[in-house]
């Protein structure tokens, strides 16, 4: 079954004059990319920064819209995790708060307490958390704060927008592993953008290349990482060592 379905999806943005060189233009930051994703696969998304595979992101998950093309959706249960923790929970709301606040604006019946006491137990944070705020954890507490938040209303998609390039390689390799638990215990697919293909490949079923707005190349991860086809994936493997996981 497809997920998600885009075709010839673009999406540009105005270059003010004196931004580049003096002269006005465009940025083609997504310039015809066509993809599916199926249910229940993480699908990855690598390139250098700037090659626009975040706005691909924010095109899916409805934030912007696009130019021209199309996106088909089997859901429209989706959330997203972002790369800074911090920036995305208010710093003036308790945990209990942040976590709870899916389910009021959801208006989800039944015990809010015992639901979020259980998401606690799965992101594997102690109870007394829901007494404190933001500041009060470390980046990968935040970042599993997030994570709580964004699976507590059992979305059915996630757009996970390097949710792990803040964070230490210990603590990274942490995350990765509590993403793949939750994916397993609730059957969620994953859009998985990074520009770290070590991380990538350890989390993808399919990846995506993406360069100057295009996909330059997809298919299953095993395949692309053992016969990569374009030069410029050639390229970046080249210089990615043994992830060791």
């Amino acid at each position: 079954m497809t997920m998600v379905k885009c075709e010839d999806l673009k999406k540009y943005f105005p270059i003010q004059r004196g931004a580049f060189k003096g002269k006005a233009g465009i940025v083609k930051a997504v310039d015809g990319v066509t993809l599916e994703i199926k249910k229940g696969e993480t699908f990855g998304i690598v390139g250098e920064s700037g090659c626009g595979k975040t706005t691909l992101g924010k095109l899916i998950l409805g934030i912007l819209k696009p130019d021209s093309g199309s996106i088909t959706s089997a859901t429209k249960d989706l959330q997203a995790i972002f790369q800074d923790p911090y920036n995305s929970l208010d710093p003036k709301m308790k945990i209990y708060d942040i976590l709870s606040e899916g389910l009021v604006l959801k208006r989800e019946a039944g015990d809010m307490r015992k639901r979020v006491e259980d998401l606690l137990d799965l992101v594997r944070l102690p109870e007394d958390s829901l007494k404190k705020y933001p500041h009060q954890f470390s980046g990968g507490e935040r970042q599993r704060i997030a994570i709580g938040r964004a699976v507590l209303t059992h979305p059915e998609f996630i757009v996970c927008d390097e949710p792990v390039s803040s964070l230490d390689v210990t603590i990274q390799l942490q995350i990765l592993k509590l993403l793949k638990t939750i994916q397993k215990k609730m059957s969620i697919t994953y859009l998985f953008i990074s520009h770290d293909l070590r991380v990538v490949k350890f989390m993808s079923d399919r990846i995506a290349v993406m360069k100057d707005g295009r996909i330059i190349e997809e298919g299953a991860t095993q395949v692309v990482y053992a016969k990569p086809v374009h030069p410029y994936t050639k390229q970046l493997l080249s210089s990615v060592l043994a992830y060791g996981y």
